[in-house]
């Protein structure tokens, strides 16, 4: 959940019983460790902190949202058309497609080869990617640009990203910018803002996209993947 938060707040405690609170842009959960990012505006203070770190006794991240939004997953499960006896795997739309692999078998080069082929083949196309991670969404977006840096605009990467490269591409949209603007579109995002963010023309599971593809699908939770599937958009 961490990773689809905006601002992050991380509070470090030091030994004397000074604290100070840095507010991170986002975050990527790797295994056991968080990694954080910031604007350049923060560099002084984390440099100030990064000198002072032997005088760190611990730091604190204190959110609330992860429980709301745990709250409005089982919400939107409830919603879904299911009885209690019914199976997912039976109810499954019939226009799904899958790609199999182990890994290093060219999956994403796959799915970003067939994003550009099918902006090549419609003037107008709506695409949206969903990934399990930040780290996730800016592996497939530097692929699509890898092999298509000449995209005339139309890949978007939502809100945010941890790689500075993406951001120096100019590729990261946020919410106020105006998906209507053009006629093609691929936008990237986290699979768990989904449900909950979007454009100023409405959330993600309320635009009508011409196709949904879910990257790196094994590694998502069920009650997250359910919506995007049995979305009718």
């Amino acid at each position: 959940m961490l990773e689809d938060i905006d601002g992050i707040p991380v509070t470090f405690c030091f030994r004397n019983g000074d604290k100070h609170q840095v507010v991170f842009d986002n975050a990527s959960v790797k295994e056991d460790a968080l990694i954080v990012r910031g604007n350049a505006s923060l560099e002084p203070l984390i440099q100030s902190i990064q000198k002072n770190l032997p005088f760190i006794s611990h730091a604190t991240i204190d959110v609330d949202r992860p429980i709301e939004l745990i709250k409005r997953w089982k919400s939107l499960i409830d919603e879904l058309p299911f009885e209690s006896e019914d199976s997912i795997k039976y109810k499954l739309r019939s226009d799904l497609k899958f790609i199999f692999g182990p890994p290093g078998t060219g999956k994403t080069t796959t799915l970003a080869q067939r994003i550009i082929n099918l902006m090549d083949k419609n003037d107008k196309c709506r695409i949206l990617v969903l990934a399990p991670t930040n780290k996730a969404c800016d592996v497939i977006t530097k692929k699509i640009l890898e092999l298509e840096p000449e995209n005339d605009c139309w890949l978007w990467r939502f809100v945010s990203s941890m790689d500075p490269d993406l951001e120096d591409e100019e590729i990261v949209y946020q919410r106020s910018s105006d998906i209507t603007r053009q006629s093609q579109v691929c936008v990237v995002s986290t699979i768990a803002r989904y449900s909950f963010d979007g454009f100023d023309e409405g959330l993600l599971n309320a635009i009508d996209w011409d196709y949904v593809i879910i990257d790196e699908a094994s590694m998502i939770p069920l009650y997250q993947i359910l919506p995007p599937i049995f979305n009718n958009h």
